[in-house]
């Protein structure tokens, strides 16, 4: 992935290796880092060391912007949210079903020992949770194959906090049809249908909710609680203890009770968490002694809880709730646990030993084509890894362009699920005057001071994995060819599953799959060592194009 080659980049920086040392010897360590640098900084530790990691941030705004950023380095497979719960154990409101599931599957994959990282707001860790020996978390993965008794599976899913409705189109419900069971993980953005064969799991199929339609199949699929408490038989006791006599007089208190003895978990139950464990504790409790904690500012973690625990305190004044000893840690009292922490502050800081200072410098590129290709040479010169966070396809294809006047060399880049990872496009159409016949005319125009060119540009050590469209579009003006492209030491392999796609933004371009080297209207291209695996007809398709050196 390019984070392995940002990391190696970034650990010649002797403040990195200064850090990178102190956590190979077992010590907590402080980077003084800019806030923007921060999320990179985690990214590119892990790449190099993977383990299991909690990232906490303060607040949710900037949990959430933290795991977008973590996810795009890492990938998604190995980022989770833990996000806050916006329920209150002393109301009747249903919770949200897909937080608490989310904040299940995030502290579940930590505590097993999954490489991932694990990213919440302090806030969110100040809710109590029962105690590590409950292992209230615990995820059920149904497999084809296996063999479970058929009647096990709605009462394992009760026990799980899942409701058994007339139809699984949101997180957390279930139904039973025939010989089939279908589910909503609330960790997922689908349900499943698990077909049966007697007590055999014959089939798990994807579903779309709204219609029922099933889509693909899968070999299994693991799905996490969506209410976090476990009724374990000594919670079920001490609920007994506690609300036994009080019951008697109560319907509502003995109709709960009955479902406790059934081992059916629902949210009124969450109010009863001290009763029923006896003691609990953060979240963090649970956390692997082998994960690493890091910490986004220690300062402004305390400050965000201080703030979100008197919310809470407000709120339960509110409804006459003068006690929240076992609901919620109070912010003086949050432990972020005894495993190794690395922690970043600010370099503007008051007071305060650190390991290891690190400036990162982003350069001011707003203005012209000029202004900003000499920006980036300077800091090319300085043998600087750059990287461009650019969202836009469209940008991209113009900054692609910009690179390709000044004879720029695109090198050491890793692809993965792209569409075509090589476009060149003269003909781009998303401008204001894009789809004018001027722009989209292929036939040659007068050259003018209008006329757009591509210099001579370099592509080298690139792979790129599972295409869909094309290993490259390239189409240069016929008034105003392109110069020369080299492609050396590149590999493009096309996904199993590829779909058609349009390859570049153009007019009267059809979409198209496995498609080899399209290319028109160049003067020289240049392929050394280039392998393209599994593309569908000829590997090249030419029109144009004056000369093709091959090696």
């Amino acid at each position: 992935m390019l984070i392995h080659r940002i990391a190696a980049q970034l650990y010649t920086a002797e403040a990195l290796q200064t850090v990178e040392a102190g956590l190979d010897a077992g010590e907590d360590v402080t980077l003084a880092v800019s806030q923007s640098g921060r999320t990179l900084m985690a990214a590119a530790q892990f790449a190099r060391r993977p383990r299991p990691t909690v990232y906490v941030v303060s607040g949710e705004d900037a949990a959430d912007r933290a795991a977008r950023s973590l996810a795009a380095y890492v990938g998604l497979a190995h980022v989770c949210r833990f996000p806050e719960r916006k329920d209150y154990p002393w109301r009747e409101q249903v919770p949200d079903d897909a937080v608490v599931a989310q904040r299940c599957e995030a502290l579940g994959r930590i505590v097993r020992g999954d490489n991932c990282i694990m990213v919440a707001s302090a806030r969110a860790l100040l809710r109590c949770v029962p105690p590590v020996e409950s292992r209230y978390w615990e995820s059920t993965t149904f497999a084809v194959g296996e063999e479970i008794p058929f009647d096990e599976v709605p009462q394992r899913l009760v026990g799980m906090g899942y409701t058994n409705a007339g139809a699984a189109d949101a997180p957390g419900l279930f139904r039973v049809h025939g010989d089939t069971v279908e589910v909503f993980p609330a960790q997922e953005k689908a349900p499943v249908r698990i077909e049966f064969f007697g007590d055999e799991i014959d089939r798990i199929r994807r579903m779309v909710s709204s219609t029922g339609q099933t889509i693909g199949n899968e070999d299994s699929i693991e799905i996490f609680p969506c209410r976090e408490l476990a009724l374990t038989d000594e919670a079920v006791h001490n609920m007994h203890v506690a609300l036994y006599r009080a019951s008697q007089d109560d319907s509502k208190l003995a109709a709960l009770l009955e479902m406790v003895d059934a081992r059916i978990v629902t949210p009124e139950l969450d109010r009863f968490l001290p009763v029923m464990y006896g003691q609990t504790v953060s979240p963090l409790a649970h956390v692997s002694g082998k994960a690493l904690v890091v910490l986004s500012e220690p300062r402004s973690l305390f400050d965000d809880c201080l703030r979100a625990y008197e919310d809470i305190e407000a709120r339960a004044g509110e409804a006459g709730i003068d006690r929240l000893d076992g609901l919620y840690v109070r912010a003086q009292q949050l432990d972020f646990g005894a495993q190794q922490r690395l922690n970043y502050v600010s370099l503007i800081r008051a007071g305060g030993a650190v390991t290891a200072e690190l400036k990162i410098e982003q350069p001011a590129i707003a203005g012209s084509d000029n202004r900003f290709m000499t920006r980036i040479q300077e800091v090319v010169g300085k043998r600087y890894a750059c990287v461009f966070a650019i969202p836009d396809r469209g940008a991209r294809e113009s900054m692609e362009l910009t690179f390709g006047d000044e004879g720029i060399t695109f090198e050491h880049i890793r692809m993965d699920e792209v569409l075509t990872p090589f476009v060149v496009n003269s003909f781009y159409f998303c401008d204001k005057d894009g789809k004018t016949d001027y722009v989209q005319s292929r036939e040659a125009l007068p050259v003018d001071d209008r006329t757009p060119g591509f210099g001579a540009t370099t592509f080298c050590d690139i792979e790129a994995t599972n295409c869909h469209a094309a290993a490259a579009y390239i189409t240069g003006l016929p008034e105003s060819k392109v110069t020369r492209l080299t492609f050396q030491d590149v590999h493009v392999t096309f996904a199993d599953d590829a779909e058609p796609f349009v390859p570049a933004m153009a007019c009267g371009v059809e979409p198209m799959v496995r498609q080899g080297i399209i290319a028109q209207n160049v003067k020289v291209l240049d392929l050394q060592n280039v392998v393209i695996e599994g593309q569908d007809g000829e590997e090249l398709q030419l029109q144009n194009v004056d000369k093709v050196v091959r090696s």
